[in-house]
């Protein structure tokens, strides 16, 4: 068992683009710092896992939650609707 039956092709197109980014012609981050290439990564699964419709009542809560409140433009947590493990 592969992915857990959790987000399975969610999490197979997670893996799909970390191994189209091994290609050095398409890795783009390959320029970045180790920490900046961690929080892409994080950025990079966190928006595929996104799109499993399982999670889209909860999505939608946290965003409707969160509407109400200020933004904060430094903290990474603000871009995202829910913000990564």
């Amino acid at each position: 068992m592969r992915y857990n039956d959790i987000s399975v092709m969610e999490q197979h197109h997670s893996a799909l683009c970390f191994a189209v980014l091994t290609n050095p012609s398409m890795n783009i981050m390959r320029g970045l710092t180790p920490h900046s290439r961690s929080i892409m990564r994080k950025t990079i699964c966190h928006a595929i896992l996104s799109t499993d419709m399982n999670n889209h009542v909860k999505n939608l809560e946290s965003l409707t939650a969160r509407r109400c409140l200020p933004f904060q433009k430094g903290l990474l947590n603000d871009r995202m609707v829910r913000p990564p493990v």
